[in-house]
């Protein structure tokens, strides 16, 4: 039976859709009701631009952290302690408010807070996504989270208007507290399937850090998306920034004007929904990210120059419209390049790259409003955002070959004289290749790909050398930090890698397959040495 592209096909990914939209709406009610209480308090332009920069570091300094313990820990629990911080902070935030401890630093930390629980969710559900679905849905599926995330803007912003007019403004967040102390129950009663488990030991917390950065250093395609990100959310974070201080000061509004204008962001969003699969037939991927950046640019230049409401609301929702087709566009490139083992990491990097930009876009449009005005702000930003446009050239995302990520543990059982320890090494791995000398260029050149792919799966080096007494004759080395980690590399491999190692084999003319030599380093104190062979 062909997969359905149709993501509603999947009960579980329903059910993880509604906890996503609950979460969503429940965070953009407290950034709603922060933002507000913190113009109301007189604060700064850096002040309250900081609301956005204090949600947006933790998940730039955690995403890593919490991309390596999605890949190594149930993520399913992990989303269930993040939930339950979401309820803790807002009960927290709520009673403090009601006992008159209304501040901007319960304001400030309260954000960083939420932040953290968000640094700690995003990856696992991200990778959860790809659990529950066939790959060809996924594409639609991170249309609709992101469409949703953003329809959440709509009604959060509207409900926290709709409070804050008639009741206390603690009361958003002991409302949020509740919604999502019942979300966090829904989660824990489902159970979600059991994956397949390794018989390995699992990885060490930094080990696979390292291996997660490793894998994104050595996909340059996945390194484009992620310097690309963090460009273009730089810039476009500056309309959320400084939202607040637009309306108290420029404007003159009151909180039903920000809400407004906070949830139109958010239906500029949601139009993207019924236009992306069109605009997939119409542009490629790059211009598709150029034109919304320029669309963005559009919108920042409006506040620059007008204070027009109705030309202010047509700008949010431009901004919205462009925020999500960036978004989904670099998500789902992100996504068909990470095989299983590493996708709560490499997801996680490409939060670091939205959040990253987002925190440190926060601190420099909230300091340049401050010094200056929030018309330069919002100018300087626009003009940057056309800048970042340039990026196409030298990071493109067009044409990203997608490899074929499907298991494939093609290389054989290494053979032992004695037991070797998960623990011994480093190890050195061989395999010895005779191929015809006038094809010698060809064969380098291809020996590039393989020596990426060996560091990007966890290899600590990589070396080709050639045989100068015997034309032709080459020895691909790399080195594993352990034997366990050897292993490890034998369960990540995939079709796509088993494809390059067709074509390496294409070259070797002996009429025996390449020799595999593996060397186990030695304990001198006990004077152990380990060494065998198998064919390639």
């Amino acid at each position: 039976m062909t997969p359905s592209d149709n993501p509603w096909a999947s009960r579980p990914f329903k059910l993880l859709f509604g906890l996503w939209i609950g979460a969503n709406l429940c965070g953009w009610m407290h950034e709603a009701a922060s933002g507000w209480l913190m113009a109301s308090l007189n604060a700064t332009p850096l002040e309250v631009a900081l609301l956005q920069g204090f949600t947006a570091l933790p998940a730039f300094l955690l995403a890593l952290p919490s991309g390596a313990l999605s890949d190594l820990v149930d993520r399913r629990r992990i989303i269930v302690v993040a939930y339950s911080l979401v309820t803790f902070v807002s009960f927290a935030v709520g009673i403090s408010i009601l006992a008159g401890y209304l501040s901007p630093a319960l304001l400030l930390i309260a954000s960083l807070a939420m932040g953290v629980t968000f640094a700690i969710r995003l990856p696992a559900y991200s990778s959860i996504m790809q659990e529950v679905l066939p790959r060809i849905a996924v594409p639609r599926a991170v249309v609709w989270n992101g469409a949703s995330m953003n329809a959440s803007r709509i009604f959060g912003p509207t409900i926290v208007g709709i409070i804050i007019a008639w009741g206390e403004p603690a009361y958003v967040y002991l409302i949020n507290g509740v919604a999502m102390l019942a979300l966090t129950v829904m989660l824990v009663r489902w159970r979600r399937p059991r994956a397949r488990a390794s018989t390995l030991p699992s990885e060490r917390f930094f080990g696979a850090i390292r291996v997660g950065l490793q894998f994104a250093r050595q996909t340059p395609a996945l390194r484009a998306v992620l310097i690309r990100s963090f460009a273009y959310f730089f810039f476009a974070i500056v309309q959320l920034a400084l939202l607040p201080v637009v309306v108290r000061d420029e404007l003159d509004g009151a909180s039903s004007t920000y809400t407004m204008l906070f949830g139109l962001f958010g239906l500029g969003a949601i139009i993207v929904l019924p236009t992306m699969t069109w605009l997939r037939t119409k542009l490629s991927r790059d211009q598709l990210v150029s034109s919304a950046i320029a669309m963005q640019a559009m919108a920042s230049m409006t506040f620059a120059l007008s204070t027009n409401l109705i030309m202010l609301a047509l700008a949010m929702v431009m901004a919205g419209y462009a925020w999500l087709t960036v978004a989904s566009i670099l998500g789902v490139t992100a996504q068909f390049l990470l095989p299983a083992w590493v996708r709560g990491r490499g997801l996680a990097a490409m939060q670091m790259a939205f959040m990253g930009g987002g925190a440190f876009g926060s601190a420099i449009w909230g300091q340049i409003a401050s010094v200056w005005t929030i018309s330069a702000a919002f100018a300087v930003a626009a003009c940057g955002a056309l800048v970042s446009i340039t990026l196409i050239r030298f990071y493109p995302v067009t044409g990203v070959a997608e490899e074929d990520l499907t298991p494939s543990r093609y290389w054989p059982e290494p053979a032992m004289a004695t037991p070797i320890d998960h623990d011994e090494g480093p190890v050195q791995v061989m395999i010895e290749y005779l191929i015809d000398p006038a094809n010698e260029e060809p064969f380098a050149t291809l020996m590039q790909e393989s020596r990426r792919l060996r560091l990007r799966a966890g290899a600590i080096s990589w070396a080709l050398f050639r045989d100068p007494a015997n034309a032709g004759r080459y020895v691909e080395q790399w080195v594993e930090e352990s034997w366990v980690e050897f292993l490890r590399h034998r369960d990540r491999l995939t079709v796509g890698e088993q494809e390059v190692r067709d074509r390496k084999r294409a070259f070797h003319i002996a009429k025996e397959p390449p020799v595999w030599t593996y060397l186990v380093a030695t304990d001198l104190a006990r004077r152990r040495s380990e060494r065998g062979t198998t064919a390639a």
